[in-house]
């Protein structure tokens, strides 16, 4: 019966004509989004160095921000009157119904380092509360997890998180910011934000021979954690008897205990030699997760319920984006944004 039912919400894709598209100015190239708590109004990052806020569902510009610097990251606070962005090494409030400015925090200059953009930046911003916020950012190469007071003030101990990956395709926080979810070559992690203490397990034993974690997303109930693997095996000039990957994988693991909760493919075609997932992302309740593809450019749907079953491919090619999938707060919509196209997938309300 559930697979039915999920079955007949995917059908809703075609049902209702396809996605909607918004577009951008000329010459933008979006890159990540972040939805209001109330699902009323979006979040638009894009180059250069601008944060626009829209209404939804008609698209209209709230409000608009230009003259930051490029790679910013945005959010609302819990009750959405708030929007926090980061630039240059700094953390900037905005009012989210008219884009007044509210203050901002020298991140740098608070913590006293003797570095500038680009060798310190925010990758990964999650209020906690209305007057407190987790962030997750890189120095030199190394990446942290850090907890600001809306104040400017610290709050406890930097926690250091080695070098990992490529943490700016992750979503690397549970829907309160509770917990935060990191991976490395070998070995899966996972932060209690308040406490600053780490959980590691190490997972090299299981995955497959010549994996790569190109990224990874925490459900929002912080249950479980999921993980993108390519095959790089081809980098290899000498045979090897380790079988290859069949394409790109998703591996599901338990954040309790660290155990795969399940295994799922990427579509049954011909894909690229390497290709891999940069984007993953959970709907909110947990039965969905979108996945984006480097090479192809590809956006799927898995339903989680199935682990056999094909993911929908919603689109690929040059008009498909891979830049950081995301669920509206109800589950009924998924965004996605590149060029100067947001493209919203009407998904039903999953029911």
């Amino acid at each position: 019966m559930k697979r039915l039912i999920a079955t007949a919400v995917l059908l809703l894709l075609t049902a209702c004509g396809g996605p909607r598209v918004l577009h951008l100015p000329w010459g933008a190239e979006g890159y990540a989004l972040a939805f209001a708590p109330d699902g009323k109004a979006l979040l638009v990052l894009y180059s250069p160095g601008t944060v626009e806020c829209r209404d939804l569902p008609g698209g209209r510009v709230r409000w608009r921000v230009e003259g930051l610097w490029d790679g910013l990251r945005a959010t609302f606070s819990p009750d959405g009157q708030e929007v926090a962005v980061s630039s240059e090494g700094r953390l900037l409030f905005y009012d989210a119904d008219d884009g007044e400015p509210r203050g901002e925090i020298d991140l740098v200059a608070q913590q006293g380092l003797d570095i500038k953009p680009p060798l310190y930046s925010v990758l990964h911003i999650q209020y906690l509360s209305a007057d407190r916020l987790a962030l997750l950012t890189q120095h030199r190469n190394i990446l942290f997890l850090e907890t600001w007071n809306r104040d400017g003030s610290l709050a406890g101990e930097v926690v250091s998180l080695g070098d990992r990956g490529n943490p700016d395709w992750w979503h690397p926080f549970s829907r309160d910011g509770s917990q935060a979810a990191y991976v490395g070559y070998d070995t899966l992690g996972l932060v209690d934000v308040a406490a600053g203490e780490c959980r590691e397990w190490n997972i090299q034993d299981q995955l497959p021979a010549y994996r790569h974690v190109s990224t990874l997303a925490l459900s929002l109930d912080g249950d479980e954690v999921a993980v993108g693997l390519a095959d790089m095996s081809y980098l290899w000039s000498t045979p090897d008897p380790h079988p290859r990957i069949a394409g790109p994988m998703i591996l599901r693991f338990d954040t309790r205990t660290g155990e795969i909760l399940s295994r799922h493919d990427a579509p049954d075609d011909t894909l690229p030699v390497g290709e891999m997932f940069v984007s993953l992302a959970y709907s909110p309740d947990g039965r969905f997760l979108a996945a984006t593809t480097l090479n192809t450019n590809g956006l799927f749907l898995y339903n989680l319920a199935d682990t056999k079953a094909e993911p929908q491919v919603l689109c690929r090619g040059e008009d498909c984006c891979r830049h950081f999938p995301l669920f509206s707060p109800d589950g009924s919509t998924l965004a996605t944004v590149c060029g100067r196209r947001i493209t919203l997938w009407n998904l039903g309300e999953q029911k």
